[in-house]
């Protein structure tokens, strides 16, 4: 990728960020808003043979209690989240326009009618583009993402909207693996009177199969067994959360 190509998004992109509260790091193109850090844009970036870049945001959430509640359960976890400081939530565009039913803003992958992706970024021109392209989304859903986290109810509906739309498929890799974890917490705290209701609803779900982990700090391997965790999750939250509703 060209050099001026990258400092020229940089330059645009920390303007337009430092309106929302977010710093733009240069060196990782990382945006971080809040001390301790509570959300984080990260754009990946790749290049093609002719110089042009490729950069795609992703959303990071990060949230001390969830951490420390999930960690309770494993002890995977315990080094993963807590030691680590691993974000509660990571989404890509296509996950924050569809769970706002508005797929139409997600431009990243797709092409202009003439074979170049809206997310490839080669001349003043689509430099342009994609800025167009980045800050009518963020308008219109990314900044809203981010800012229904500050209360807990944000969460809930994050984590609870298969839930809410009964529309639960579970894939062999990614945050649904663990979306029915972090729901039951997001509905304890929130006082979520479906709360009972919610954990029935994760347990009667095609979850995924137990899995090893490893911890490669100190090379152990861990069980992950989401609906077992699930349980005992449950039994957690009631004896340390007794007041719900």
């Amino acid at each position: 990728m060209k050099k001026e190509l990258k400092d020229d998004f940089y330059i645009r992109m920390k303007e337009y960020l430092s309106k929302f509260g977010f710093k733009l790091l240069k060196t990782y193109l990382e945006a971080k808003k809040g001390k301790p850090v509570k959300s984080k844009i990260y754009f990946s970036t790749n290049s093609n043979s002719y110089g042009c870049g490729y950069f795609e945001p992703h959303f990071f959430i990060y949230n001390d209690e969830f951490r420390l509640i999930k960690s309770n359960l494993n002890k995977y976890y315990e080094w993963n989240y807590h030691r680590m400081n691993k974000p509660v939530i990571g989404a890509h565009v296509r996950d924050i326009t569809n769970n706002y039913s508005k797929e139409y803003l997600n431009w990243i992958s797709k092409d202009d009618g003439s074979g170049d992706l809206l997310h490839m970024i080669c001349d003043e021109k689509s430099m342009n583009r994609y800025m167009d392209y980045f800050k009518r989304f963020m308008e219109e859903v990314g900044i809203g993402f981010i800012n229904s986290f500050e209360s807990i109810e944000g969460y809930d509906k994050w984590f609870n909207f298969p839930y809410y739309q009964n529309d639960y498929t579970f894939k062999p890799y990614g945050e649904l693996n663990h979306r029915p974890i972090w729901g039951l917490i997001a509905a304890k705290l929130s006082s979520n009177p479906d709360y009972e209701r919610i954990y029935q609803y994760w347990l009667e779900q095609d979850l995924p199969q137990p899995y090893i982990e490893k911890d490669l700090n100190n090379m152990i391997d861990y069980t992950i067994d989401i609906r077992q965790e699930l349980k005992d999750l449950k039994v957690y939250l009631d004896e340390n959360y007794p007041a719900n509703g």
